[in-house]
């Protein structure tokens, strides 16, 4: 089970890539409040950064380490979509850099300064973009019927037909309806 659940090779179905990122996510939060407790003593997320954020090492655990953990669920339901992990790599490097520079820079969200409320925003912006777009092709999209470059269809659980193997039924069909005419 721990090896199916973190190889990268093949293919996911959108019902087992919901269960299986449920399942790596969790571990990862689980993970992170536990690191969090041993590194910080408290179990709590910063919620507002300071000025320059001493604890963004501690914002990085808990936004980093859970996708650290379903990357290869992820990475396993986009090749079912037929397509390179590169999103998902956007996506991670993304959200580890804003983890770890943003965070650490003066922009704390607050109101009252409009420019660094609005710097902080626009570049939180382009994450969750691509976040929302990376759930929008992992949960809601039809995988390639079939085999593709990836493996067998998760659906069907076809392995791709050898032409050997289809031409002999093409044979005992060609011949069958010969003996019955």
């Amino acid at each position: 089970m721990f090896a199916a659940l973190f190889s990268i090779k093949g293919r996911l179905s959108c019902r087992t890539f919901l269960v299986r990122v449920l399942l790596t996510y969790g571990a990862g939060l689980i993970l992170a409040w536990g690191l969090s407790y041993l590194l910080f003593g408290t179990l709590a997320l910063p919620i507002r950064p300071l000025v320059v954020n001493p604890d963004a090492l501690h914002v990085a655990l808990y936004s980093v380490l859970p996708l650290l953990l379903s990357a290869p669920v992820f990475i396993r339901r986009l090749q079912d979509r037929d397509q390179k992990p590169i999103l998902f790599m956007i996506y991670l490097g993304m959200t580890t850099g804003f983890a770890l520079f943003v965070e650490q820079a003066p922009l704390a969200p607050d109101p009252a300064n409009l420019q660094a409320f609005v710097a902080y925003h626009a570049l939180h912006a382009p994450v969750s973009v691509i976040g929302l777009w990376l759930l929008w092709e992992c949960l809601f999209l039809k995988g390639t019927k079939g085999p593709n470059r990836f493996g067998p269809d998760p659906l069907h659980g076809q392995e791709p037909e050898s032409p050997a193997h289809a031409e002999s039924e093409i044979k005992v069909v060609a011949f069958h309806r010969t003996s019955t005419n």
